[in-house]
């Protein structure tokens, strides 16, 4: 059929408008979805529209797109058997790396409700 289906993992995106909402949302949000930095936003089109273009399943930005790639590979198709050799190889570290991140994410957000409480 011809149809190709990509799925991008963009970082937070520094644009006008991201700036805009970083100042009017809670401080818990600011502080869980800084954790990976703010990208050019030139920078992660020009990313998602080569990955497009080569028609590449996961399209993925840093470590940490990277990470969600792997961990997320499942059933999705890959382009190189050394691709699906580093997924295979990643898994399960990448899932004790995520494990570490859902600690650190319940640690802040705990914090702030008992630092809103009192």
């Amino acid at each position: 059929y011809d149809v190709c289906v990509c799925v991008a993992f963009p970082p937070d995106v520094d644009t006008p408008g991201e700036a805009a909402a970083r100042g009017s949302m809670p401080k818990i949000t600011q502080q869980l979805s800084g954790t990976a930095g703010f990208w050019p936003a030139e920078t992660v089109a020009k990313a998602i529209l080569a990955g497009a273009e080569a028609g590449t399943h996961h399209i993925w930005m840093g470590i940490d797109g990277f990470m969600l790639a792997q961990l997320t590979s499942g059933f999705a198709p890959v382009s190189t058997l050394f691709e699906a050799g580093i997924q295979v190889l990643t898994m399960s570290i990448f899932r004790l790396v995520g494990l570490f991140y859902l600690q650190m994410f319940n640690s802040t957000v705990k914090s702030a409700v008992k630092e809103k409480s009192s």
